[in-house]
């Protein structure tokens, strides 16, 4: 099987699943009760040997990890490719929609009405469809994806700051305005406020966790509030969206102090500098660490990408005890998985515009909870019981 099609058919198996899993539970009984509920917990930039159990690295994912052993792993996710640096944009659309990269509509950013998508298959199966987090594609697309939403990301300003994320409410009507956006923050007294975007903020990574909470914990409380308060007869289908491991690879002190830079293990992969120019190598992914990538620096690299995985690890944890702590865990199908890869100073490489197979198209792709009855099976592809 050649690498096109061994891709999509893990793309495909978790979009033909989604699709498959409603009718068939409605089969086996009417009541709506017993349709599963299905929530996809999307990470960005994480690649496959980025959970501890898939790997063995030694990066601390306890929680990844407990998905692992409560499901099945499968050991050939792979993004696809791009036809832009932005790999990130395709591999969402792919996901979203089950279509492999040729039948995208261009790189991604806008799916059709003629692409339907997971939220719209699910909704004709009397699903109610949440989001949180980030949405890489157009607004007419997330409007009749979703019927609500919360800390909605990427909908007219990135200030590259996990801890100053623009933010907006869902807005049924699709119609996002950049004054509508906000930052939440601390006051005085480390109560969690709004504060109105200005069109001075300057990009860069400036805030810390003394300023505002990070990304990873706005969205896993805001996911873990919907659970939580879901009172409704019909299941639901959430799609949570983290932004995190991706770069500004900023955490809180306490996960940074987990990976001191010099107890870091560099990968065997690793290269001080690529061996040749393979077309991307002054993207903006290789601009974030000086050449040549000295063992110093790759080691840095890596104590940062490992802590803010860690630190999004406890924010997936909080979002599993919900489910646990309100009974819907029994009966909710967890798909956990990356957008794309990371090279992290593999191969003399920084970011996810290449080929290697631990660098940028290997993503972890998990399907986990109560439904699965091969719990802590790791397969190649496709083999999946519920």
């Amino acid at each position: 099987m050649n690498f096109k099609n061994r891709f999509s058919l893990c793309i495909l198996v978790v979009f033909s699943t989604l699709l498959v899993l409603p009718v068939s539970a409605q089969k086996r009984k009417t009541e709506k009760k017993d349709q599963p509920n299905v929530l996809i917990i999307y990470t960005d930039d994480h690649r496959f040997s980025g959970v501890h159990a898939l790997s063995g690295i030694q990066v601390k994912t306890p929680n990844m990890d407990a998905l692992v052993a409560d499901g099945v792993s499968f050991s050939n996710g792979y993004l696809m490719g791009a036809f832009s640096g932005a790999t990130c944009v395709p591999s969402r659309a792919m996901l979203l929609t089950g279509r492999n990269v040729f039948d995208l509509e261009g790189q991604g950013h806008s799916i059709p009405p003629e692409h339907k998508t997971i939220g719209e298959a699910l909704q004709a199966q009397d699903y109610n469809t949440h989001i949180v987090g980030k949405w890489h594609q157009d607004n007419a697309s997330l409007a009749r994806s979703f019927d609500s939403g919360d800390r909605l990301m990427s909908r007219g300003l990135y200030l590259v700051d996990h801890f100053r994320m623009p933010l907006w409410d869902w807005k049924k009507d699709g119609d996002y305005k950049f004054e509508d956006g906000y930052l939440l923050e601390y006051d005085e007294n480390g109560k969690v406020v709004r504060r109105t975007i200005t069109k001075d903020e300057k990009r860069g990574p400036s805030g810390t966790e003394k300023n505002a909470p990070h990304t990873s914990e706005i969205y896993a409380e805001s996911a873990s509030e919907f659970i939580t308060d879901y009172k409704k007869k019909d299941p639901f289908f959430m799609y949570l969206a983290f932004h995190a491991p991706h770069d500004p690879r900023q955490a809180p002190q306490k996960y940074k102090d987990m990976y001191p830079v010099d107890d870091i293990v560099l990968p065997p992969s690793y290269m001080a500098q690529h061996p040749f120019d393979n077309g991307d190598m002054f993207l903006r992914d290789e601009e974030l660490a000086v050449w040549p990538r000295t063992p110093e620096v790759a080691k840095q690299e890596l104590s940062d990408y490992y802590a803010i995985i860690t630190h999004l690890d406890e924010q997936i944890g909080k979002v599993i005890a919900s489910l646990k702590e309100s009974g819907a865990y029994e009966n909710t199908l967890i798909v956990f998985a990356g957008d794309s890869g990371l090279a992290v100073g593999n191969h003399g490489l920084m970011g996810k515009q290449n080929i290697y197979d631990e660098d940028g198209v290997h993503i972890p792709l998990v399907f986990s909870g109560n439904l699965i009855k091969d719990k802590g099976s790791k397969k190649r592809c496709l083999s999946l019981q519920f």
